[in-house]
Formats: structure tokens, C-alpha cells, sequence
């Protein structure tokens, strides 16, 4: 069953930070099979707090998504996503309807 995982930025602390993450983060997908659904495309709040900004990550199974999202490749990249913004991340199993 597939899964997802949804990352939004809350607020941006440091654009150093965040662009160095952003140049890092796409080495840690190269032997991961992802589906980029969503990545920071317009968005519209309709409850809660406004968020910055939206990616979804469609993975084959909760197994894949935590072992991309645990890896030391990701883990290397994310330190600067830590030190340049604060994120909301979920990790969602999908529906047999898929």
C-alpha cells in the first residue's frame, strides 16, 4: 500500500540554511522510486495555520518512506532544512483504493 509524506514549512528562520538543503536534498532520492506530487505549488488555507509552502512524497509502502526518510543520505541533507525552517512532516499510509 502506497504512502505519503507531507512536509510543510511554517516559517522560514534561515534562506542560507534552506537553499544549501535544497541543493543537497535531491542526492538522497537517487535509489529511492518517489512520486513528487506536490512541491510548493499555490495553496490556499482552508483550517488551521497558514503554512509557507506544501510537498507530498508518494512512496510504494510506509517501509520505503521511512527507510528514504531515516537514511543517512536525507538525514545529511535535512540538517539544513532543521537550521533554515520549521516544518510540519507526516507520514500517511495510503488507501487499497489506490
Amino acid at each position: 500500500m502506497s504512502a505519503y509524506i507531507v512536509f510543510q514549512r511554517v516559517i522560514t528562520t534561515n534562506k542560507a540554511s534552506l537553499a544549501q538543503y535544497s541543493q543537497e536534498v535531491g542526492d538522497s532520492f537517487k535509489e529511492t522510486l518517489v512520486d513528487f506530487l506536490v512541491a510548493y505549488g499555490k495553496q490556499e488555507t482552508l483550517e488551521g495555520a497558514q503554512t509557507e509552502g506544501t510537498v507530498i512524497l508518494k512512496f510504494g509502502s510506509m517501509a520505503a518512506a521511512k527507510e528514504w526518510y531515516y537514511s543517512d543520505a536525507y538525514q545529511k541533507a535535512a540538517q539544513h532544512r532543521f537550521l533554515g525552517a520549521q516544518y510540519n512532516a507526516t507520514l500517511v499510509e495510503g488507501t487499497d483504493a489506490e
